[in-house]
């Protein structure tokens, strides 16, 4: 077998156990939207039957018999000069394997507005719905029924008294006791990823940094969109064409755990 193939069979077992690792661990969600994990699925099928297939073609008796008689009856493989033989090369192959080792090197990470790193590293999971007669929400959710026709879930959001969860961003633009509380949005994969922002007013003062998560207790109104917000791009993101956009009253707040899924996936 040439060193070249040795190599293709050892890119491809690379991929083949990094998508592996990605599933199983739910990394995956990283990277692209969970209902797009069957794409990875099919793409490990695709590499596994490349991986049996290339093998298989090495291996097997007359194949390699064929192959020396091609050479003129050369005994050494690696000295063949066949013009198959120079198709691909080691620096070619090689660059396959960057994105592996990049993986490994560089853990994945949520993307945020800020540089400053998620100060909570902690999985947790989140309840829909709470006890009592508090209601969960997400940036999501409340842009959806904000782009929507005036109705009945409107309403319904504006009567209800809600529990919302994102990373904190702060900005001068806002008021001292305001912040942007927001979650990226991705629909396809993380080079999509658009932030939805929730404008917060905290009942008390604070020491919120950049990138924490936190949960908020409290009442949604819709207010007339001022044009000192439009810099503010998860702010921008849920602005209909009434221009109007979400304002949050806390009655109080917490530091949140990271959720098992940092993004929102419509």
């Amino acid at each position: 077998m040439q060193k070249s193939k040795y190599l293709i069979l050892f890119v491809l077992g690379a991929y083949l156990l990094w998508l592996g690792y990605l599933l199983q661990t739910g990394l995956i969600h990283q990277y692209i939207n969970p209902k797009l994990a069957y794409l990875t699925v099919l793409s490990l099928l695709l590499l596994g039957t490349m991986f049996i297939y290339t093998l298989y073609q090495e291996i097997k008796p007359a194949r390699l018999k064929d192959h020396h008689q091609g050479c003129n009856g050369e005994a050494e493989h690696d000295h063949c000069n066949c013009e198959h033989g120079k198709s691909i090369g080691f620096k070619n192959v090689w660059i396959l394997l960057v994105p592996i080792i990049l993986s490994w090197l560089v853990a994945p990470t949520s993307i945020s507005l800020s540089s400053n790193p998620t100060v909570s590293t902690v999985k947790s999971k989140t309840n829909s719905k709470l006890k009592g007669n508090l209601q969960e929400y997400t940036q999501l959710q409340i842009g959806e029924y904000l782009f929507e026709k005036p109705g009945a879930k409107r309403e319904a959001l504006l009567g209800a008294k809600i529990y919302l969860i994102g990373k904190v961003f702060r900005t001068p633009v806002l008021n001292s006791d305001e912040i942007v509380l927001y979650r990226m949005l991705i629909s396809c994969c993380a080079a999509d990823a658009v932030p939805l922002g929730v404008v917060v007013k905290l009942p008390i003062k604070n020491d919120l940094v950049n990138e924490e998560w936190v949960g908020v207790t409290g009442s949604l109104e819709f207010l007339a969109f001022p044009e000192q917000l439009a810099q503010i791009e998860p702010i921008t993101n849920l602005v209909p064409p009434e221009k109007i956009y979400p304002y949050f009253t806390a009655t109080k707040f917490e530091k949140v755990a990271t959720p098992v899924y940092e993004y929102l996936f419509p």
